[in-house]
């Protein structure tokens, strides 16, 4: 291959298109293009499955590709670098991200295809590669060669060498004019952490230094981005600075407001803030500067809590948690000050810490109220490898299941913590509004093309064998698959779930539905397990299952969706998500033409919905089926005479309306038509 174009994948979890841009790649690309490279990341539109991307691949005829790796997203790049494997062998495979940090022994032994791993920074070791300098002169990589793997000496972290300005050799994306993603526009005006949190990586990836950009550059960056804006009319969406810590340096971030006040740039700015890293006139500066939305960094109210992550700094001798105490009182006022300035406030909590009680959340939960902040993201506790509570995690007495997917472990929470509700200003309660006001929307006014939000319907005693290449290849990542089998136990649906992920079958989303659902889908409120992630192993109680957790509606069971949604916001059980379900039965677009849908029974038969017929048992690729259901609507529609129907343009040509037979449907849907 002569040329060097190279190709960068972020694989994500639960976004609607799977890839997303990531700008730790888009600094990679700016510094590849500096030094006359090509490159490109994969963006798509829709959700898309393997074929897709390899098509993609196919037409870009890169020589390197590069994926940028989070725990989560491990399994997925497996997948495609497997298959990327099998149909070309002369593309160079890399692999960087966080997750390689620790786990890149693991993961060059469990997946061969892949070439090398970054460990580190990647800007200067990927250009290196891409040059074509030797494998073992390049620090921070881990490499195969004569079926051997190697690992470099560790790369020192990039430096300029120029106090404050640390970062400016490498090239900027947005002043590079590299895409970024509008609904997520963001730059870095420093990289690292002096704080060494129990729970965060950032200490140890950054070991303990910052490095920043020059305020020039930081400025020039966002001028650009008001002048690309301006010229849009997109002013008002929101530009995120994403350091670790924009007030850890208080007097360089009061510097940065300065500058962009002299240079009048107009933007919608978002920052994070530790809760006692800032004063009066930073936060005055700010407003002025045209920062809009700030997010302290909590955790937890608890001092008890706030000692154990190691988030305060605190005397050896210090046993009545003083210095937390006034951590807490300096960042409750902070807070209010931010509120009365009319900054928009949010905090993010950590639910399932060691030793944490439900007094322990009950106590954040009451800072929280008491300071009128305005949202909350409410996590559980992850923990990972290289953080502090990792490392200590036998003496903090934590228990992990491991799970099916490589390289992540779950947390055993306490059940009084697994059951805690979700607060009324958390994130994740209005997120799932969110999600339900987008599905209407885009049923409402693009009813023929909707997303389809189930991709595979698995059916009794169904062998994953039989069609295996199917599901594998067209399975949009983050799709789900749904289980039927209302008689299956709860070990049953594990060990079921367990086996499509370690046969390479990869979703991240689970359902299995019960009695109710499954003998209708007409319930206004049907009730379904969801098992999502890492996650799908901690089940519920040895009782019975809770099926409380997920609710699912049918769009023609909904005549004021308006009425609907303030109905459901009401709701005060609320835990995990809704979704929304095009329920045809006869009235909605037909699904068969865009196969958005698949139903697999135990007897290996590929159907489309609940009322369809067999499409056969031998059908391994989409294309085939689409060419079956084509000849069947040819002849349908020739023997039902639809071409001179006038109402052919209204109705839905249902091809299996069972129980009906097709003189009973004809008939039915003429009359109803003509009726409307």
């Amino acid at each position: 291959m002569d040329s060097k174009k190279s190709l960068f994948f972020f694989p994500t979890v639960n976004e609607p298109n799977a890839f997303k841009l990531n700008s730790g790649l888009s600094y990679i690309q700016a510094y590849l293009k500096e030094k006359s490279f090509e490159s490109k990341q994969f963006l798509p539109q829709e959700r898309v499955g393997v074929e897709t991307v390899m098509r993609f691949i196919e037409k870009e005829n890169p020589s390197h590709i590069g994926f940028c790796c989070y725990d989560t997203g491990y399994y997925f790049i497996r997948i495609l670098v497997k298959e990327i494997r099998k149909r070309f062998k002369d593309i160079k495979i890399i692999v960087g991200g966080p997750t390689t940090l620790f786990n890149h022994d693991f993961m060059m032994q469990d997946c061969p295809e892949i070439d090398l791993c970054v460990i580190g920074d990647g800007e200067l070791a990927f250009h290196e590669i891409i040059s074509g300098k030797h494998m073992k002169e390049i620090n921070g990589i881990i490499y195969r060669e004569d079926n051997r793997i190697i690992k470099t000496p560790e790369r020192d972290l990039v430096s300029s060498g120029v106090k404050g300005a640390e970062l400016d050799l490498l090239s900027s994306p947005i002043l590079s004019g590299l895409p970024f993603d509008r609904s997520n526009i963001s730059i870095f005006t420093a990289r690292g952490c002096v704080m060494n949190c129990a729970f965060c990586l950032c200490p140890t990836i950054c070991k303990g230094r910052v490095r920043n950009h020059s305020i020039k550059r930081v400025v020039d960056e966002l001028k650009m981005l008001h002048e690309i804006l301006l010229a849009e009319g997109n002013l008002d969406l929101p530009v995120h600075i994403w350091d670790d810590n924009f007030s850890l340096d208080t007097e360089r971030s009061k510097q940065i407001c300065r500058e962009i006040i002299n240079k009048g740039i107009k933007l919608n700015i978002w920052a994070e803030l530790r809760l006692d890293m800032n004063d009066d006139e930073l936060l005055k500066l700010m407003k002025e500067a045209g920062f809009t939305d700030i997010n302290f960094g909590l955790e937890s109210a608890s001092p008890k809590m706030l000692r154990l992550l190691n988030k305060v700094h605190h005397r050896k001798d210090d046993n009545t948690f003083e210095s937390e105490k006034r951590y807490l009182e300096k960042g409750r006022k902070n807070i209010q000050l931010a509120k009365e300035m009319g900054f928009h406030t949010s905090v993010g909590i950590i639910i399932g810490l060691p030793t944490q009680t439900v007094e322990d959340v009950e106590e954040t939960f009451r800072f929280i109220q008491e300071t009128g902040i305005d949202e909350v993201q409410q996590y559980y506790l992850l923990v990972y490898k290289g953080t502090s509570l990792w490392n200590d995690r036998d003496k903090y007495g934590m228990k992990f299941v491991k799970t099916p997917i490589p390289i992540t472990t779950h947390l055993i929470y306490p059940e009084s913590l697994e059951n805690m509700r979700l607060m009324d200003e958390s994130r994740q309660r209005q997120e799932s509004f969110e999600r339900l006001n987008r599905m209407v929307a885009e049923y409402s006014t693009n009813k023929e093309n909707c997303t389809d939000f189930f991709d595979f319907i698995i059916e009794k005693n169904f062998d994953i064998s039989r069609h295996d290449n199917l599901i594998r290849k067209h399975l949009p990542f983050n799709g789900s698959i749904i289980f039927t089998d209302t008689s299956i136990t709860k070990s049953e649906f594990i060990d079921k779930a367990s086996r499509f992920i370690k046969s390479d079958i990869q979703t991240l989303n689970y359902y299995l539905l019960t009695d109710e659902l499954y003998s209708s889908f007409q319930h206004n409120f049907g009730k379904i397990i969801q098992l999502t992630g890492a996650r799908f192993l901690q089940l519920w109680k040895d009782s019975g299952i809770d099926d409380d957790k997920v609710y699912l509606v049918t769009l023609q069971d909904i005549n004021d969706m308006s009425g609907f949604l303030d109905e459901f916001a009401e709701a005060k059980e609320f835990h995990e998500t809704l979704y929304l379900m095009d329920s045809c039965k006869f009235f909605g677009k037909c699904p068969y033409p865009q196969i958005s849908k698949l139903r697999l029974d135990g007897n290996g038969e590929v159907r489309s919905c609940f009322s369809c017929s067999s499409l056969g048992t031998d059908v391994s690729k989409l294309e085939e089926i689409q060419a079956i259901i084509a000849e069947k609507k040819e002849a349908a529609e020739i023997r039902r005479g639809c071409t001179d129907c006038n109402v052919k343009n209204e109705c839905p040509k249902c091809l299996f309306p069972s129980p009906l037979s097709e003189e009973e449907y004809c008939r039915t849907m003429i009359d109803f038509l003509n009726q409307k």
